[in-house]
């Protein structure tokens, strides 16, 4: 299959309680973007007056893709500008969890468990980098401001991997004072999370949700 659940232009999404196999991603998600001028203008911007999009992925069981084109399971594109949660789910028999190149959410609480690699590449439970739509930049792309906390990974090679970043300003940036920045943290996380006590004893950045709300009630707040 291609992908199991799809989210995309200020859409809000709960997506629990199910079982997702050989998909090329369970769940993908974008933002809401030109898609035909950024071809033309070489830098694909997001469409205005639409809201960001907010999804979670909770309670899940995603089992299996050796059928189909792997990649992340669970995944933001890049134009993603929105929030995640990913939490208390299971993943296992997959070549790797989670893919985010962009947005900010929280990732808490699942378990990763005999994941294999693809391509030579060991096993590995999250991707954190840096990419382009199809060698075209998006406007503002970069996963950030993301906890991950109280995951385990029994039968992983590698927890985690984070790859170098850039950060693409649109062409015009300079005329309106903005600087071009560029992240130069290059390199995989295994041991650094081990060693990072912040990291490791883990904080909340996130504002949306509550823990001891139930889940629909946390929802209606985001309903029209």
């Amino acid at each position: 299959m291609g992908y199991g659940v799809h989210i995309a232009g200020g859409a809000y999404v709960l997506v629990t309680d199910c079982k997702l196999s050989q998909n090329r991603h369970c769940l993908a998600s974008n933002g809401a973007l030109d898609w035909e001028k950024g071809y033309r203008e070489k830098l694909f911007r997001h469409t205005p007056g639409i809201r960001p999009c907010h999804w979670e992925f909770v309670h899940n069981l995603v089992d299996g893709d050796d059928e189909t084109m792997r990649h992340g399971a669970v995944d933001t594109h890049t134009g993603m500008d929105g929030t995640f949660v990913v939490e208390a789910n299971i993943f296992q028999n997959i070549a790797t969890g989670i893919g985010i190149v962009d947005g900010s959410g929280i990732i808490r609480g699942n378990i990763f468990r005999d994941l294999w690699g693809q391509g030579g590449r060991k096993s590995m439970g999250m991707r954190f980098f840096y990419d382009t739509h199809n060698g075209v930049a998006v406007e503002n792309s970069m996963p950030h401001d993301i906890e991950v906390t109280e995951n385990i990974f029994p039968g992983v090679d590698q927890k985690y991997d984070v790859g170098k970043g850039e950060f693409k300003m649109p062409p015009d940036a300079e005329k309106s004072g903005q600087n071009k920045i560029q992240s130069q943290y290059d390199g995989h996380l295994d041991q650094a999370v081990e060693q990072d006590q912040h990291v490791a004893q883990g904080c909340r950045l996130d504002q949306l949700t509550q823990p001891d709300q139930p889940w629909f009630e946390h929802l209606k707040k985001f309903m029209d």
